[in-house]
Parts: structure tokens; sequence; C-alpha cells
């Protein structure tokens, strides 16, 4: 209970941090619209990150309380499997070129795969896990690999194996990153998240009846794995 309260406290002190600096970025643009200021090419990017990282800070911690409340919930439809996951990665690939990293993807998937899934609950766990790799990544880059392990003509697992030449995640910490408010050593370096992503990304993955997991890695870099069944849907004669 003790540590659950340091990190409730921690997050809030986040929230509250980054709550300042967003809003604070907005504010300063506005004023210097009204006031007439001559505005930088450099002015409305800043203002759209600001609004952008405060959008994602408020989904964020809503999807957490969500699903203390209730749980996830999922809602499948029939989609491409192959679609679905290049349109989830197609942000992350652009994010990586602006930090001038390499981002490589190795999808083997039958590009007319169909299966039932939740589109919109897998393209947060990419988000969370792609998206942390492509953040606490300096130098190197990341690399994406997929591929359907199918056990029948109606049933698959879709494996998915997150690489990144980053900070690294010590053994200690694996299980620790998957706990709601808790942080490995590099995002609380860089102050990056409230430690909630990597949590609803495991509950997600739960309600999937898949699993997640941390791999070892030769340094520097982590290396994630994700499991999730799928019941595929053969095409229409």
């Amino acid at each position: 209970m003790r540590e659950e309260n340091a990190g409730r406290a921690r997050c809030t002190a986040y929230i509250s941090h980054e709550l300042r600096g967003c809003l604070g970025g907005i504010v300063a643009g506005l004023r210097m619209l009204q006031e007439g200021s001559q505005v930088s090419a450099k002015l409305i990017p800043a203002m759209s990150e600001s609004a952008s990282g405060l959008l994602s800070l408020c989904d964020r911690t809503l999807e957490f309380e969500r699903s203390l409340q209730g749980g996830i919930d999922l809602k499948p439809e029939l989609v491409g499997i192959f679609d679905t996951l290049r349109g989830a990665l197609a942000p992350w690939r652009l994010q990586a070129h602006v930090r001038g990293l390499s981002f490589e993807d190795d999808l083997t998937i039958d590009p007319t795969a169909r299966a039932e899934m939740d589109p919109v609950r897998f393209s947060q766990i990419i988000q969370n896990v792609v998206g942390n790799a492509v953040k606490f990544t300096a130098q190197g880059g990341v690399s994406v690999r997929a591929r359907l392990d199918s056990e029948g003509p109606k049933a698959s697992w879709l494996d998915i194996q997150v690489v990144d030449t980053g900070p690294g995640i010590p053994n200690e910490e694996r299980t620790l990153v998957f706990q709601p408010f808790s942080q490995g050593a590099a995002g609380r370096r860089s102050r990056a998240g409230a430690g909630l992503g990597l949590s609803i990304v495991a509950q997600i993955v739960a309600a999937m009846r898949g699993s997640i997991r941390i791999d070892d890695s030769p340094p520097p870099g982590s290396i994630f794995h994700i499991r999730l069944p799928l019941a595929l849907v053969a095409e229409p004669a």
C-alpha cells in the first residue's frame, strides 16, 4: 500500500508538471498571436506539440481510470492483420525519422489474412510498446518483427517482437514496468510518462488472452515480445 501511494503521488506530481508545461506553451503562443507578434515558423508546430502532449496525457490517464472501474472492454471486428499492424506502426516510423533513428519492420504475415480483433486496443499496444522504444532510443534505431504462428486453418498466434537500441531495462525492473505508476530508470531520468502506458498494455494483452514479456538482449537495448491469439476468418469463396 505504501509503494502504491508513493507511486500515485509520483504520478500526480508528473501530471501536474506536464499540465503546466503543455498549457504554458499553448498560452504563451496564444499571447504572442493576440499581441500581434510576428509568428515564427516554429511557433505553430510548438503549440501543436504542446496540445498533442496534453491530449495524450489526458487520454492515457482516463484510459487507466476506466480500466480500474470496469476492466478492459474489447470490441472485436473483422480486420486485415497486415494492414492493421502496418497502420499502427506508421506514426512511429515517422517519429523515428524525425528523431534521426532507423526504423525497420519485418512483417511475415499474409496480406490477405483476416481475423476478429479489436483494432483500437491492438493499436494501443503498438502505440505504447513501439512508442516507448522510439521515445527512449537516442541513437541507433527500432525494429519490429511480426509473424503468424498457425495452429490450424482457423487458429493462430500473432508474435510481435520490438527491438530497440535504447538504454535497456535491467532484470530487476522487468516486472516493475508493467505495474501502474511505475517506471524504469530511463523513464524516471527523462520524466517521460506517468508510468501507466505499459500497465495499460498488460491489461489489454491479458484481456486478449495473450502474453507480453521482456527478453534478454545484448546491451544496449531491450526486446519486448508480444504474443496474441487470433481467430482467423477465411476469405469468402
